[in-house]
């Protein structure tokens, strides 16, 4: 695919291309230029973008055969923009594109548009892949996939499906009501990167007591956000574990906090950098102080920094790496 560079009216400098009008743009819609616009897709300015999505889409199929040339490219703009109009455009040739994308894509915003594309096709076959997103590591990409079944007009098969469809639009309540068929999902969504969705399938787990909501307490309570573990530690009395036991599961969780070993390397060698890595504020003025008093000594010693650092500084700032390492001990973690 030609750069930028070739549109018309960008510039070629290492300044950002002048951003074409409105005018520009629909005069290449009429003239049906969607080799031209397909570059736009990839512009710095977002409305520059968008607009050169709507313009291919109202082309029509003609701009099909083109924007099939984007479906590989490596530009992310260009891939959702072409995404953008192919959903408009509806050509039925785009659906194992887009049914393609939304399962083994690395991106999560191109499985996302490609969600809300096969719902925009209105088809039947795009239910399949669609019913398969709801299940998508990211909460946008499940987003989607729900608005996209909405779109085609699909209804649940399963208890599961409709719990899977449930959660995917965070409608927790209603996905509660569905007892031990949403179990699985919401033992899926303990893995979401968002840690509020985290909690609050911790809760829906807890209400629903079943054999998975067992399963998932310990991995709840062993959460990296200390916010989620509490509400497992709310939501888990009656999974069955013993509330006596609550204190050793939780204790099993991983370190989150800052390491005191490393406050207390940092303050040894650059003294005051670890209370600051612990979140003290006055750390980095000690560091401020203890650098400019060692960049003084170098005219005065005649030694390399380093030097000073390792062989001078050093033995004085072991009183207070060990006070780093004692304050990054004792920062409580739950």
């Amino acid at each position: 695919m030609e750069g930028i560079a070739d549109v018309p009216f960008a510039s070629t400098s290492l300044f950002q291309p002048r951003k074409p009008d409105a005018s520009e743009i629909e005069a290449l819609k009429r003239k049906g230029d969607a080799k031209t616009l397909i570059r736009l897709l990839s512009h710095p300015d977002f409305d520059v973008q968008w607009q050169a999505a709507d313009a291919l889409g109202k082309i029509g199929v003609d701009a099909f055969g083109p924007l099939k040339e984007t479906w590989y490219t490596t530009d992310l703009p260009t891939r959702l923009g072409a995404i953008e109009a192919i959903g408009e455009i509806r050509d039925p040739r785009a659906m194992p594109y887009l049914s393609g994308m939304i399962v083994r894509d690395e991106h999560p915003e191109v499985r996302w548009a490609a969600a809300i594309a096969l719902g925009r096709m209105g088809r039947e076959d795009g239910i399949n892949p669609l019913v398969g997103a709801l299940t998508d590591p990211d909460k946008y990409v499940r987003y989607g996939a729900a608005i996209g079944l909405d779109q085609i007009g699909w209804t649940p098969g399963t208890g599961m499906e409709e719990a899977a469809y449930l959660i995917a639009k965070q409608e927790w309540t209603a996905a509660e009501q569905t007892g031990n068929d949403a179990a699985e999902s919401l033992e899926r969504v303990l893995s979401d990167r968002d840690p509020g969705i985290r909690a609050r399938a911790a809760e829906a787990l807890g209400t629903i007591r079943g054999p998975v909501a067992v399963r998932a307490c310990d991995r709840v309570l062993r959460d990296p956000d200390p916010g989620v573990r509490w509400k497992g530690v709310l939501a888990f009395q009656d999974c069955g574990v013993p509330l006596l036991q609550l204190p050793m599961a939780v204790s099993h969780r991983p370190k989150s906090g800052p390491s005191p070993y490393i406050a207390g390397f940092l303050n040894l060698l650059f003294l005051g950098l670890g209370y600051n890595y612990l979140g003290k504020w006055w750390g980095f003025l000690l560091f401020q102080i203890f650098a400019t008093i060692s960049l003084l000594a170098i005219p005065v010693t005649g030694a390399p920094l380093p030097y000073l650092i390792l062989f001078f500084s050093a033995p004085y700032s072991i009183p207070f790496a060990i006070h780093g390492w004692w304050i990054g001990k004792h920062i409580p973690e739950l």
